[in-house]
């Protein structure tokens, strides 16, 4: 299992709900996640912005309280009641208005104590965490994460060279048929250092096939639509490309809405997974765990089929 470097950076900006679930898949499935050097360099680069912009989330939950809900919405409500059309042609209009505002002045405009409560209880949460930097829960599992061998200076000067071709490629094509020339790295929109993806992609494969394995590779890194579709289904030529050169399958999944079954059981041991009835989320990801099975299946016997 590969995690993508979003996977690890999303981490502070969760629920503590979902942190929780996923130290655990963390930690029970520590023998099994992989790290890449891009990977790697690409979390240590980004660690501390992704706590500060944590940070900067909390004290935004006590500023749009009080800006947005007590003043912003009080501001609204008088406009509308300021109004002299309403007050002189919608009368009924208006004090039907004027009373849902005098229920809102009690429990909503001038409720200091819910105010109070919500700013206590953010401050406590930036006080336990005032160390997060250093005193990280999040960094002392990932420090026992495999870290796969990195690529050689030669290796990442030619994959350079072969995303800058493949890239321009990829723009020159019809809007139509650019899914089938897309690459991963190809929908990053940042000219600095745009070959993350790519390089990561390339650091997989070796992996593959030295280790002689499968891999499951999670991303929250769809909106670009160059590791999956739009319809997050795999990109066939991905799978085929991979399977060719290093006889395996690489299994990419869009992760943003795996919290709810972290175990993944369903995706790589899918005959053992519990058979759920109501959960849709494991129904949606076995068929498309299924659905990715039987597409492979199809490319490869059709790919014969046309050569035999």
């Amino acid at each position: 299992i590969f995690l993508d470097t979003n996977i690890l950076l999303n981490y502070y900006g969760m629920s503590s709900t979902d942190k929780v679930k996923l130290k655990t898949f963390f930690i029970e499935k520590i023998d099994r996640i992989k790290i890449t050097h891009q990977i790697e360099r690409e979390f240590q680069r980004n660690r501390i912005s992704a706590i500060d912009d944590y940070f900067e989330e909390l004290n935004k939950i006590k500023v749009n309280y009080k800006q947005d809900l007590q003043d912003g919405i009080k501001n609204k409500f008088n406009n509308i009641l300021q109004s002299k059309i309403i007050e002189k042609d919608f009368p009924e209009i208006r004090i039907s208005i004027e009373k849902i505002y005098k229920e809102l002045e009690e429990k909503l405009f001038n409720n200091v104590s819910l105010r109070d409560d919500i700013n206590s209880t953010v401050d406590n949460i930036l006080n336990e965490n005032k160390h997060l930097e250093y005193l990280d829960p999040i960094l002392e599992i990932y420090s026992n994460f495999e870290k796969i061998p990195d690529l050689d200076e030669e290796e990442i000067i030619y994959l350079k060279a072969c995303y800058a071709e493949n890239l321009e490629i990829y723009k020159e094509v019809k809007d139509s048929i650019k899914d089938k020339y897309s690459f991963p790295g190809c929908g990053e929109k940042k000219d600095k250092d745009p070959y993350g993806d790519y390089i990561i992609f390339h650091e997989i494969l070796k992996f593959m096939a030295a280790e002689k394995k499968d891999v499951i590779f999670l991303t929250r890194d769809v909106t670009k639509s160059d590791w999956l579709q739009k319809s997050r289904k795999p990109f066939l030529h991905y799978i085929e490309k991979v399977y060719q050169l290093t006889g395996h399958y690489l299994y990419i999944f869009d992760a943003t809405d795996l919290l709810s079954m972290i175990s993944f059981e369903n995706i790589y041991q899918v005959d053992e997974a519990p058979d759920v009835q109501d959960d849709d989320n494991t129904t949606f990801y076995r068929n498309q765990f299924n659905h990715l099975v039987d597409s492979i299946e199809e490319a490869l016997y059709s790919d014969i089929s046309e050569n035999s």
